[in-house]
């Protein structure tokens, strides 16, 4: 899939630069999200490369992105998952729901 051997956080999810310019990187989701799925276990750990170099190896994200369609299937059928979006289908995300405050 890749030539390269090693992918940097900004060519996985681009810089607060780019994104604003609308470059976004490989994956569609923040550099936030990115490192939070690495605390999670479910995106591929980095390699440190030097003192102030974390990159990830390019075979690892290949293959976390070829097995992407599987594990949202599986995520699907996860009993626990279906009823977390049907509550939120009955409910509403509490998220967007609240009411603002006036000032």
């Amino acid at each position: 899939m890749s030539e390269r051997l090693f992918y940097r956080a900004r060519d996985l999810v681009g810089t607060a630069k780019t994104r604003r310019a609308g470059d976004r990187g490989i994956l569609l989701f923040s550099p936030k999200t990115l490192w939070h799925m690495v605390r999670e276990g479910t995106f591929p750990a980095p390699v440190q490369l030097s003192t102030k170099v974390t990159a990830w190896r390019s075979s690892d994200v290949d293959k976390w992105v070829a097995e992407l369609p599987e594990r949202t299937a599986e995520a699907a059928r996860d009993p626990q998952n279906v009823a977390r979006l049907e509550r939120l289908s009955v409910y509403g995300s509490t998220r967007h729901t609240r009411k603002r405050k006036k000032r």
